[in-house]
Order: structure tokens, then C-alpha cells, then sequence
């Protein structure tokens, strides 16, 4: 092998051109390169552990979230049976009978029950709504009429289109079902529907729910509604599952007028604890519907969750009724209704006398005025410009001020003797009493109506 000599052209072109420590700095370079690009690769490894940990116990809590809620479900759903104050046996053909026989002393109540049911005038051939309504619903008439009337949900497939027509059976069932809502929480509303929907179908603006329900296997699609329509799928699931569902969609339309879900209390407890079902995570008004349910069947577990929204459902929906011992059932369930209903009718009754001693020691104060003002600022533009000049009872302006003036008395009496009655129900007799208008007007005193007539011309 033939060495390179000095200077020749041979080692000139094959010179590295580098020297040693040159090549000690290109070494050094690599080495803390790829010391680098370890580092690198530990710090995403132990970034990576930390992302896979934490998403490791973000699933574990999600999982016992859950887990946490379906226990809850099936609590709901093994309370059902043994829930307290719950009718087990159908109402009988008699007891249908006999609370019918006293309502026909009623010929106009009656009347508008079968109107609701059916929109016509009766048969010729029939001078009463029972009579009429086996001409139509043949022998679920009864029932029909009862349903309406005592629990005040309209059974009938003559509302609209796509319904059909339930069998004695199924009326039964959901007769038993409505029992468990106490009577004075369900005339919160007249005429609502409970109908049966033709089979195969949902209404059009349920589709995509029931494909949405469909697509995420969540039991296969939609089984009522708050309308309230029962689909052909609520049919064919469990007794117990069925009754929890209709106790859910009446808690929607109880909702739907007392606002409840959206109250500033209601939004404030829902931050204070997780939902009480898995299907109340979906909203605050699928929330309250499902806490409505746990309240009449499985109280205790609304309780250990939250307290204030077991508070705010019994003060505000029950009236202070409470599911959570037997001692409510012991004398029947339906006589404690009627001990309730006698008290809150004597409170009534004593109301009117209270009224005409308050009225006589009245003084306006400014909001009122004000009220009368606002109201009757044509009538009283007029007196003041001598248009007319005469106040008699006649007159608009006299008229107006008597109409302003005993309604706002009457309303603040109300608030008053709600307080100082010390009733149970303190909402529920403010809400009765207002709906008796007419003593408003039965409880005019003509002297003091001039009396502030003559009071208002001076201000």
C-alpha cells in the first residue's frame, strides 16, 4: 500500500481538511444533540403519563357518576310498589257510580265534561252527559267521565287526529296511576289531554327525538310526552316503568305553570349537587320532572341529595304533603284530602267576614292611589277639565274608581288574611281567593266607594 508523501497532489486531494479539535466540536455537538432529543422524548413521555392519568380519573369519576345515578334509577324503579299512600286496586264500577251520581247534581259541570270530551251538543235522545257519553264511548264512558272530572285529565281519541281510542283496561291503569297524585295537586289545570297516539307513529315534532333516541340506543325511542301523547312503546314496557313516566310528564306540565324550574331558587340549588337522574342531566326541566318523581316515590333519596329541592317540591307543588312514612295513609288517603279541602273552605268562609272589618279601617297609601290613577287617568282627565262634571254610580269615572279601588283592596286583604290565618297552605288559600272574583264585587260597600271617590277628585 503506497503512503500518501508530503505535498504530493495525491495527499492534497485526499486531505479531510479538518483537525482535531474540530472534530472534538462536531462530537460534542452530536452528543448534546441527542442528549436534547432524549430529554425531549422523556418530558412528552412524563406529559403524556400525566394527560393518560388525568384522563384515567376524569372516566373513573364519570363511571361512578353514572353508576351513582343508575342506583338511583333502580331505587326509583323497586320503590314504586311500596311507595306510601299509593292505591293498589282499581277504582270499582261502584265507586266510578257513586261519585258520578254526585256530580250530575251539577247539570252544568256535567255538561261542559262531555263537551270537553266529545265538542257536540248531547243526543236528542239524551238529556244527560252520562246518557250522551255511552252513546259516543260505549262502556269506557263512565270512566272517561270520571277521569275528567275527578282527576281532570281528558281521555278522549276525539281531540285530533292520529289518536285512538283507549280500552277499559288501560283506563283503569292510568286511573290508578293518577291516584298518586294527591287531588288538590292536580286541578293545577282543566282539560289537560292524555291521549293514546296511533301506533307506529310520533307526533311531527317529536321525530327527531324519537330518531335521536333510536340512534343512541337509548330503549329504542320516545314513549310519551308532556302533551301528554302515550306512544305505542309506553304500552309495552313494565307497569311500574309506565306509572314512572306519566308521574314524570305530569311533573312537566305542573312546570309548565308554576315555572319552577327556572326560578332563581331552583337554578341556585342545581349548582349544589350533581342531577338526580341521568336523564335529568339534560336540563333543568327534565330535572325537576325526575325530582317530582323521586319525591312521591322514593323520597329519601332526594332528601340525602338535596334538601332544598325536596323543600321547594313540597312547599311549592305539594302543599306540604309528604310521602316519606305511612302515618299520611292511615285514615285513607282520600279523607285526609277531604280534611284539607274542609279546613282551606272554613279558612274561606272566614275570610269573607275579616274582609268587611278590614275594608272599614283601610288607608290607601301611595301605590294604590297611584294604581287608581294609572287606570282611570281618561275618566279622571276628564272630571278636570269639566267635561263632566257629575260623579254619579253611573258615571265612568265612578265606575272606574270602584273597580281599581276594590280589586286592589281585595288583593292586599288577600296577602293580609293569608298571613294572619296561619293556614297550611298559606299560597294555596291566596291562590283560591283570588280566583273568587266575584267577591270582589259582592263586598262592595257603595258609602265607601264615594267616600273614595270624593278622597281621589281632592288629590
Amino acid at each position: 500500500m503506497k503512503r500518501c508523501q508530503k505535498g504530493t497532489e495525491l495527499c492534497r486531494k485526499g486531505r479531510v481538511g479538518l483537525d482535531t479539535s474540530q472534530i472534538i466540536k462536531v462530537l460534542v455537538f452530536l452528543i448534546i444533540l441527542v442528549g436534547y432529543e432524549d430529554l425531549r422524548a422523556e418530558s412528552r413521555c412524563s406529559l403524556n403519563k400525566k394527560s393518560t392519568l388525568h384522563s384515567n380519573l376524569e372516566d373513573l369519576k364519570n363511571i361512578s357518576y353514572k353508576a351513582t345515578q343508575q342506583a338511583r334509577d333502580e331505587i326509583l324503579n323497586s320503590k314504586v310498589r311500596t311507595a306510601y299512600c299509593r292505591r293498589t286496586k282499581k277504582f270499582t264500577d261502584q265507586e266510578i257510580n257513586e261519585y258520578l251520581n254526585e256530580r250530575s247534581s251539577d247539570p252544568a259541570a256535567m255538561l261542559e265534561a262531555f263537551q270537553s270530551l266529545i265538542r257536540l251538543p248531547y243526543p236528542d235522545e239524551c238529556e244527560d252527559a252520562r246518557c250522551a257519553a255511552k252513546k259516543v264511548f260505549g262502556n269506557t264512558s263512565d270512566k272517561h267521565l270520571f277521569m275528567l272530572l275527578k282527576f281532570g285529565f281528558n281521555g278522549s281519541h276525539f281531540q285530533e287526529e292520529n289518536l285512538v281510542q283507549y280500552e277499559s283496561t288501560e283506563i283503569d291503569e292510568l286511573l290508578l296511576m293518577l291516584s298518586s297524585y294527591p287531588q288538590s295537586v292536580l286541578h293545577f289545570e282543566k282539560n289537560i289531554p292524555l291521549v293514546k297516539y296511533k301506533p307506529g307513529t310520533v307526533r311531527p315534532e317529536d321525530i327527531e327525538e324519537d330518531k335521536k333516541l333510536k340512534e343512541t340506543g337509548a330503549d329504542g325511542g320516545i314513549y310519551a310526552n308532556a302533551h301528554i301523547t302515550l306512544y305505542e312503546k309506553w304500552f309495552k314496557i313494565s307497569q311500574t316503568k309506565r306509572e314512572l313516566i306519566l308521574f314524570h310528564e305530569i311533573g312537566h306540565r305542573i312546570n309548565f305553570k308554576k315555572l319552577i324550574s327556572n326560578s332563581k331558587d331552583w337554578s341556585e340549588y342545581n349548582t349544589q349537587s350533581e342531577s338526580i337522574s341521568t336523564w335529568g342531566e339534560r336540563n333543568s326541566e327534565e330535572d325537576f320532572a325526575d325530582s317530582i318523581t323521586f319525591y312521591r316515590y322514593a323520597p329519601e333519596e332526594l332528601k340525602k341529595l338535596n334538601i332544598n329541592k325536596y323543600n321547594l317540591i313540597k312547599d311549592k307543588v305539594f302543599s306540604g304533603i309528604e310521602f316519606t312514612d305511612g302515618t299520611k295513609c292511615v285514615s285513607g288517603y282520600d279523607d285526609q284530602i277531604k280534611k284539607r279541602e274542609l279546613k282551606l273552605k272554613s279558612e274561606e268562609d272566614g275570610f269573607v267576614e275579616w274582609y268587611r272589618k278590614y275594608r272599614e279601617t283601610y288607608v290607601p297609601d301611595s301605590d294604590h292611589d297611584n294604581r287608581v290613577k294609572n287606570f282611570c287617568s281618561i275618566e279622571l282627565s276628564q272630571y278636570m277639565r269639566g267635561a263632566k262634571k257629575e260623579v254619579t254610580e253611573k258615571s265612568e269615572l265612578y265606575q272606574c274608581i270602584a273597580r281599581v279601588h276594590s280589586q286592589t283592596l281585595f288583593l292586599k286583604a288577600i296577602t293580609e288574611y293569608s298571613k294572619k290565618s296561619e293556614s297550611d297552605s298559606p299560597d294555596l288559600l291566596k291562590t283560591r281567593l283570588r280566583a273568587k272574583k266575584e267577591l270582589s264585587e259582592a263586598l262592595l260597600s257603595p258609602h265607601l266607594i264615594q267616600k273614595e271617590v270624593n278622597r281621589l277628585i281632592k288629590l
